[in-house]
């Protein structure tokens, strides 16, 4: 399946990959800092923004989805970097396709079942459709119900989107609802990445704890865990100059290697 991306900036290709119920939106400004040197492809993952839908989850036909996007742009490798659940995905395309992946790197996520986290958001999503509001105003009131946080609730406000019949909801919450189980876990894997790895965690996160680095290094013995501090689960958005000077770091180091 070829996935919805956009594409800034000329020479060695970076391909962003965003977490649950995000967008590649969600990464314009990193993207254009990195499009600086790089040509940078930020995708939408399957159910997600103008990405095609599908009923099924797992992280192999998403990451299968994801190198055919790749392929689709003739683009032979790239440096990968995925965000939580994209950041699985990343780990699963770099696991089973490392021809095709130059470098990776891992924000804020391992290759671990995480517990169940997100039940509010799935109830909030399923209100909206069936209240079918006709102005955001509307809709983020319906999100209120479930969503106390207001800049959650604006993170989630970006899937409702205006079109010819009015508002609708562009993400498939329904098929992640079904595979939400799937998303929390971490599928059988036989393998290793032996390329460079990088994992950047937010000091303020829970999601990368010190006991899951020998996970981490089962699959991707070549890794390196760097923290940000101050940061939590968005480190991008949090720390964003701390979180560019790290990443663009390693991609310099590895391109100049």
């Amino acid at each position: 399946m070829i996935l919805n991306c956009r594409e800034q900036g000329d020479g060695p290709v970076v391909v962003i990959l965003h977490g649950l119920f995000g967008s590649a939106d969600n990464w314009n400004a990193v993207a254009g800092v990195l499009s600086a040197r790089r040509r940078v492809v930020s995708i939408d993952l399957t159910n997600h923004g103008d990405s095609p839908h599908a009923d099924d989850f797992s992280y192999d036909s998403i990451a299968r989805d994801v190198s055919e996007t790749v392929s689709s742009l003739a683009i032979d490798r790239v440096d990968l970097i995925g965000h939580s659940m994209g950041g699985k995905v990343a780990m699963a395309v770099a696991l089973e396709r490392p021809e095709s992946v130059r470098s990776l790197v891992v924000v804020d996520i391992a290759p671990t079942r995480y517990p169940p986290s997100h039940g509010e958001i799935f109830d909030a999503y399923a209100a909206v459709e069936k209240a079918q509001p006709s102005t955001r105003r509307d809709a983020d009131a319906v999100l209120a119900e479930f969503v106390g946080d207001a800049q959650i609730r604006a993170f989630l406000l970006k899937n409702f989107v205006k079109g010819s019949r009015g508002y609708t909801l562009r993400l498939n919450h329904r098929a992640l609802a079904d595979g939400y189980d799937t998303i929390l876990g971490w599928p059988d894997l036989n393998a290793e990445y032996r390329g460079p790895s990088l994992f950047v965690r937010g000091e303020r996160s829970p999601y990368v704890p010190d006991d899951v680095v020998p996970a981490i290094l089962g699959f991707f013995p070549r890794a390196t865990v760097e923290t940000i501090e101050s940061a939590g689960h968005w480190i991008h958005a949090e720390a964003f100059d701390e979180f560019l000077s790290v990443v663009s770091g390693f991609l310099n180091t590895e391109r100049s290697a």
